[in-house]
């Protein structure tokens, strides 16, 4: 169960019924949500919007070998088949994991050259 209804569950516990409304508007606390949408509007720096956009990538990947997994159940495919795919997933996988730590060392040599550039003047 979730958090909230935990609360909810205790909370009927410890008051009457008659005041059981009132006790749950306790769990709603709306300036917690106004404070969250006031912190994602923070503009992020180039690397951390780097490091959100490598994060969706790798979810995207994730998401479509599980798709891949799901299509396979109650169907007959010869195990060689499967042990294919499995590797051919872990491949794409390490593919996308080197070449984002590329990028992200790319981004880092490129902004240590231009703090370079910049003492230097």
């Amino acid at each position: 169960m979730n958090r909230r209804l935990w609360l909810l569950l205790a909370l009927a516990l410890i008051f009457p019924a008659s005041q059981l409304q009132a006790a749950s508007r306790l769990l709603h606390k709306p300036h917690l949500h106004r404070h969250r949408a006031r912190m994602a509007a923070h503009p992020l720096s180039q690397m951390a919007m780097m490091r959100q956009e490598q994060k969706r990538e790798r979810r995207s990947l994730k998401l479509q070998q599980r798709a891949w997994k799901r299509s396979y159940r109650g169907r007959r495919i010869p195990r060689a088949e499967k042990i294919q795919m499995k590797h051919q997933m872990a491949r794409d996988m390490r593919n996308l994991r080197q070449q984002q730590r590329q990028q992200l060392q790319d981004a880092k040599d490129h902004r240590r050259l231009l703090r370079a550039r910049d003492l230097g003047l």
